[in-house]
């Protein structure tokens, strides 16, 4: 009987975190309930889109760590 060789790969997260960011269409959600101020240096939805792929690569790499 043959034996089966195991390799483990790690895969980054990024791409599929903007595959569903983009197929949920978060930053016009972003933008339409999260309006800027009119003062703001920076766009509520780009910050929130941001924040959102950088907690998802943070989980998915502490987890990959243990």
């Amino acid at each position: 009987m043959k034996q089966f060789e195991t390799r483990f790969k790690q895969v980054d997260v990024l791409p599929m975190v903007k595959h569903y960011m983009d197929a949920l269409d978060l930053f016009s959600l972003f933008e339409k309930y999260v309006p800027a101020a009119p003062d703001s240096l920076a766009d509520h939805a780009e910050s929130l889109c941001m924040v959102t792929t950088r907690t998802f690569d943070l989980t998915v790499n502490s987890l990959s760590s243990v």
